[in-house]
């Protein structure tokens, strides 16, 4: 087999790994990036205050 069908039928694997991977990743990504509940080094953070509370954030952002 030539460099050319190679490249092809690897390009088509690519595009169809892709295919069958793009529901259930984006499904597993949105429900860790929207999840409500935050990991014990997040809350530890927040306490040391390296991260600021997201309501502290709100405030200092909006005009006087």
């Amino acid at each position: 087999m030539g460099p050319v069908p190679a490249g092809v039928l690897q390009l088509l694997a690519l595009i169809g790994a892709l295919a069958l991977a793009y529901v259930p990743l984006g499904t597993c990504m949105a429900r860790v990036y929207s999840s409500p509940r935050h990991l014990r080094v997040e809350n530890d953070l927040r306490v040391s205050a390296a991260l600021p509370l997201p309501r502290a954030a709100e405030t200092a952002l909006k005009p006087r």
